[in-house]
């Protein structure tokens, strides 16, 4: 994954899964968008937890997999 380790007790965790865009391929780490939704969010208020896991070549099998068997055990309340 991209970006902080995951915390315990977040009320909203959000997982990103994704291509080089959702990676953030040539992004410098905190201005992804899954950062800068993490920063909107908290911003407004909000206790939100981002979690990317994107990967660079990633196609829709790639992705589809990911949201199956790795995203389940970190708990998220959305999937983008």
């Amino acid at each position: 994954m991209r970006g902080k380790e995951p915390e315990s007790g977040r009320a909203l965790r959000v997982a990103v899964v994704g291509d080089s865009v959702a990676f953030g391929n040539m992004i410098l780490a905190g201005k992804e968008f899954g950062s800068v939704l993490s920063n909107l969010l908290e911003q407004s208020g909000r206790d939100v937890e981002v979690l990317n896991f994107s990967l660079g070549g990633y196609d829709v099998l790639d992705v589809a997999t990911v949201i199956k068997h790795k995203v389940p055990e970190f708990k998220p309340d959305l999937i983008f």
